[in-house]
């Protein structure tokens, strides 16, 4: 009886020491046991507040991440900058997709065109006149013998 009790024993031993524990444990759940690392996992632990780099910003837009520095540069997407470090409040950047997201039978805002560019304006000719009668004193004078 000794001998089958010693088993017994050593197999609750061996089954604890295969169970995880505290954060492993969390990811059981999870094919092949990775752990919880993905932006939505985190968005989900840390809440609305939470603060996002660039590159977590990018991943759940699935943009590059050069494209959400060219957004911020443009000043399209909500930011905030602390000591010079770049970061995106989650609620803003929620925001910000139900702001741009188009639904049917909603009219389409119409797009600005162009930048600050100075209205062309229509030269005289008269002055187009007295240029073209310029050129061809001068081709006379220099070019002709």
């Amino acid at each position: 009886m000794d001998l089958k009790g010693s088993e017994a024993q050593e197999n609750t031993q061996t089954s604890q020491a295969l169970e995880p524990e505290g954060d492993a444990a969390a990811t059981q759940d999870v094919p092949g046991g990775l752990p919880h690392n993905t932006v939505e996992d985190k968005a989900r632990l840390l809440g609305p507040h939470q603060l996002l780099t660039a590159a977590e910003v990018a991943e759940i837009l699935r943009f590059a991440v050069g494209s959400v520095y060219q957004l911020v540069h443009r000043k399209k997407i909500p930011y905030v900058k602390i000591c010079g470090a770049l970061r995106f409040r989650k609620s803003d950047i929620e925001a910000w997709i139900e702001k741009c997201t188009f639904r049917p039978g909603q009219k389409e805002e119409p797009r600005k065109q162009g930048g600050t560019k100075r209205p062309r304006t229509k030269k005289s000719s008269k002055a187009r006149t007295e240029v073209t009668q310029m050129v061809e004193q001068s081709r006379r004078k220099y070019l002709d013998p």
